[in-house]
């Protein structure tokens, strides 16, 4: 689909391939995740390209702040997928659809006519992504309907406040450091 897409709108495109082989019996979704992102990694670099951008959406945020909780998180979880971080020393990685709901993407693309592909072991609910995509978000809903959009909002203010925790944190020990060596880093704790 991709490279078709690609064909018609005059775009180059690099496809890759994952060996089979190599998957793992438990952890599959984080294999296929570290792998995606070590080739775009690498094709970023090969092409000296500065930025990488994937289509990460609000829902795809909520989804992961809700996972993050049930698996026990800090304030970093809470703040879920962060709209931009770096991916190498030489690339970034953004995520220009975080604040845009799938509903919305979608009424665009077919008010443009544009067909779109969907993935799909998305609809797998062994996967527990899917099952609080499939099962868990549509109830939570019944009862809450806006509690999407409250998870995302959270999300937000923990990105915010754990920005600022890291600034002031820098801020901290940049001044405090007094001197430091390959043994030892001495802080002044008047600071």
């Amino acid at each position: 689909f991709v490279q078709s897409l690609a064909e018609v709108l005059h775009i180059p495109v690099v496809l890759g391939r994952a060996d089979a082989a190599a998957i793992p019996l438990t952890g599959i979704e984080a294999w296929a995740r570290n792998v995606r992102y070590r080739f775009l990694q690498t094709t970023a670099e090969q092409h000296a390209c500065p930025i990488v951008m994937t289509a990460h959406m609000a829902d795809d945020q909520v989804e992961t702040v809700l996972h993050h909780l049930f698996r026990g998180t800090g304030l970093g979880g809470v703040a879920g997928i962060p709209k931009v971080r770096p991916l190498g020393e030489r690339v970034r990685l953004m995520r220009p659809l975080a604040t845009v709901w799938r509903a919305e993407i979608e009424t665009y693309l077919t008010s443009a006519g544009q067909s779109y592909c969907v993935d799909e072991t998305n609809a797998d609910p062994q996967f527990r992504r899917n099952w609080l995509r499939h099962q868990l978000l549509p109830l939570i809903r019944t009862a809450y309907p806006e509690a999407p959009a409250a998870i995302w909002r959270l999300s937000q203010h923990a990105e915010a406040a754990t920005e600022t925790l890291d600034f002031l944190a820098d801020d901290w020990l940049k001044r405090a450091i007094l001197e430091t060596s390959d043994e030892r880093v001495l802080l002044d704790p008047q600071v």
